[in-house]
């Protein structure tokens, strides 16, 4: 069962056909959206990736898709391959069960990072780089300080662009109300800042069956996030949050959500009840049936 459609594809390739054995592929990634990763080849690509997707996919039994989006993909570029749609599964145990100390563990987290206590704190979790559309997510959130300046927008994690997004935040005037907090430890850390939050919010589009916000969700934070494919089961308008079509008005549902505390505590109640259709539990079996469909008897 192979994850990654370069080396160690290659090699599982020859393991294959050495050992005669049945062959399972994940998508994970949607790779018209890291095309500008390569600029030169990108003109290029953009015509032949449906006949490279098709190529390499070929001569596996099945192939998994993580998402909607990515079954709807491989059906678009007329790969013949049986596709599975199994969403990623994760141990969601951490974000479930805080631990005893976590009252303690949140105040200390704000102190380090200076967030006020009565601060509402909105949480991105992601890489920081041009496909994550952080920019119109910092736009947004400048539409919130205008209307909520008691708040707090929490960057966790890295990437190229970190440096160019900290410059765009002090163009915008909202440096002193954005945090990057560069990578944080997984679990006890992430689940921390998790805790820590009021609301979990993202304006990618280049998702693909995102575990960030199933750790959210688990974690009972409501989700404000530009309308997207990979989302469509995660997000139930007006349930566990929203789904945005236009991406530069995030802020006006966020705002709505910051204010009324019960909306907010209820769409969080939801959050963590549709977590479970992502637990590492539901995973497991379908991949366990999956591959005893293909093991030879």
């Amino acid at each position: 069962h192979t994850h990654s459609e370069f080396s160690l594809y290659a090699a599982a390739k020859l393991v294959r056909r050495k050992l005669g054995l049945p062959h399972i592929h994940t998508l994970h990634a949607y790779y018209p959206d890291y095309l500008y990763y390569v600029p030169l080849l990108q003109p290029f690509l953009q015509h032949k990736l449906p006949d490279i997707i098709r190529q390499i996919l070929r001569k596996s039994c099945c192939v998994v898709a993580p998402s909607k989006k990515i079954q709807d993909y491989l059906i678009g570029v007329g790969l013949t391959t049986p596709i599975k749609l199994i969403p990623n599964g994760i141990d969601l145990s951490p974000f479930y069960e805080p631990s005893p100390q976590s009252t303690e563990e949140i105040k200390a987290f704000k102190k380090l990072y200076f967030i006020n206590d009565t601060d509402k704190v909105i949480v991105f979790v992601g890489r920081l780089a041009t496909e994550k559309n952080i920019n119109i997510l910092l736009q947004n959130f400048k539409q919130i300080l205008e209307i909520r300046p008691d708040t707090t927008l929490l960057l966790i994690g890295d990437g190229m662009d970190r440096r160019a997004l900290q410059t765009y935040t002090a163009e915008l005037g909202i440096e002193n109300k954005v945090i990057f907090t560069g990578y944080l430890r997984w679990p006890d850390q992430i689940q921390t800042a998790y805790k820590a939050s009021d609301l979990f919010m993202s304006a990618s589009h280049s998702e693909v069956h995102p575990i960030t916000f199933i750790e959210a969700m688990a974690a009972g934070l409501p989700i404000v996030a530009a309308d997207d494919e990979s989302i469509s089961d995660m997000v139930k308008n007006g349930v566990n949050g929203w789904a945005i079509k236009n991406d530069k008005e995030l802020w006006d549902k966020a705002v709505k959500v910051l204010e009324n505390d019960g909306t907010r505590i209820a769409m969080g109640l939801k959050s963590k009840e549709l977590s479970l259709n992502y637990s590492i539990n539901r995973f497991v079996e379908s991949m366990i049936e999956i591959y005893s469909s293909y093991i030879k008897k």
